[in-house]
């Protein structure tokens, strides 16, 4: 087996470890390490597939779009982490089903 394959592996699981944490967790803050997990697994997928389809190219375009995807994952994380703060400042807890309780 190539390390090429491996690592692909590696990613993908990753990737469904996320997607299961995401699914089943009910606190805001392992639930942000979930998209995390995805977005950051996602990368590295990009990556590999990137070296695997074109072994001897060099792609500034890979460059442009890993960085775009490190800027949208900043992002999400600012995002998410308002989100939980505002959800302690107010409810106290940061448990997903009491979230109900900041409706209008």
């Amino acid at each position: 087996m190539s390390l090429q394959v491996l690592y692909f592996a590696l990613a993908l699981a990753t990737f469904f470890v996320g997607g299961y944490i995401l699914m089943t967790k009910k606190n805001l803050i392992r639930i942000m390490m979930g998209i995390e997990m995805m977005i950051l697994s996602a990368q590295a997928l990009f990556i590999i597939y990137a070296k695997y389809a074109f072994p001897n190219l060099y792609d500034p375009l890979l460059q442009t779009v890993l960085i775009l995807f490190t800027v949208v994952a900043a992002g999400i994380v600012a995002v998410f982490m308002v989100l939980v703060y505002v959800a302690y400042s107010k409810l106290g807890t940061i448990n997903v089903e009491d979230l109900k309780k900041l409706r209008w």
